[in-house]
């Protein structure tokens, strides 16, 4: 039986030339053999994290992201700051 994997994927990050830097994707197959043979193509020889989506909402789901150490980080007290810009702007960022 053949199984279908879908892919989405989203650049998070580009350095000052346009060149990838982290990327994240999520990748989902109703079969793990299957999975893993799309991961390792799509991740190929690039260093990477993976997390696996333990909901059981759909049987293999796996989240990628490469870069993640490259990827800017602050701390709570930057969330709390941003939350206080974002009610005085009336900003919705999604956060």
């Amino acid at each position: 039986m053949s199984y279908k994997v879908e892919i989405f994927d989203q650049v998070l990050k580009r350095d000052k030339d346009g060149n990838v830097i982290s990327k994240f994707a999520i990748l989902r197959c109703l079969d793990t053999d299957t999975l893993n043979q799309a991961i390792a193509k799509y991740v190929s020889d690039v260093p990477h994290n993976q997390f696996v989506d333990i909901s059981l909402g759909y049987p293999c789901v796996r989240m990628i992201i490469s870069g993640i150490g490259k990827l800017k980080y602050f701390d709570n007290e930057s969330i709390e700051r941003r939350n206080k810009l974002k009610k005085l702007n009336d900003i919705s960022d999604g956060f």
